[in-house]
């Protein structure tokens, strides 16, 4: 008794996610979020860690940067690297 099998399957990969964006189509920045005000925020031996809240998201992306070179140093992944 033969069987017959067609054993070729199809793999989908899944399809990645579009970068993050918020309302007006402005780059949210790594290490911040908007909740009323922009909240910077760093995750230090896996524990989400609050910096401070601003009223703009460029400051609050400059205090993420600051944490991320003293937690991180020469491995920390900065929204605005030095040139």
């Amino acid at each position: 008794m033969t069987m017959s099998c067609d054993c070729a399957q199809t793999l989908t990969m899944p399809t990645p996610a579009p970068p993050q964006t918020h309302p007006q189509n402005i780059k949210v920045y790594p290490g911040t979020k908007n909740e009323k005000k922009w909240v910077a925020y760093i995750k230090k031996n896996k524990i989400q860690q609050f910096l401070d809240s601003f009223d703009d998201e460029i400051e609050a992306a400059k205090a993420y940067d600051e944490a991320a070179k003293k937690y991180h140093g020469e491995f920390a992944n900065l929204n605005f690297p030095e040139k």
